[in-house]
């Protein structure tokens, strides 16, 4: 089986002359996750390395309570998912639901941004 036509994304364009950086971090979750992702995260990232990046997407890197963290670049916001009805890595990932408490859960991401 084939893969179908890839596209480029809209900000592959963009990076030429800009180099990829690797920035892992570690934070405490939301007390009251809201459906569809925390908002701004650009901004948080932002705040925390000190000058202006664009993120592009996160990925795990080491524990985070289960949780799976994904970026939705559309509408900057991070997303939590767990597999389905278990913290155990062998069903679907759904999104964590509204005003789910994860602030005792310490998240550590590496995201890629330029």
């Amino acid at each position: 089986m084939a893969l179908g036509t890839m596209t480029l994304g809209t900000t592959a364009g963009l990076m030429p002359t800009q180099a990829l950086q690797i920035i892992p971090m570690s934070f405490a979750g939301d007390t009251a996750y809201q459906t569809g992702g925390t908002a701004s995260f650009t901004a948080s990232v932002q705040a925390a390395v000190g000058r202006a990046v664009t993120v592009l997407a996160v990925e795990r890197n080491g524990a985070c309570g289960g949780y799976v963290p994904r970026y939705d670049a559309a509408n900057d916001k991070l997303m939590m998912f767990i597999t389905e009805g278990s913290n155990v890595s062998d069903g679907p990932l759904i999104e964590v639901t509204d005003e789910t408490d994860m602030h005792l859960t310490t998240f550590n991401i590496i995201a890629f941004a330029y």
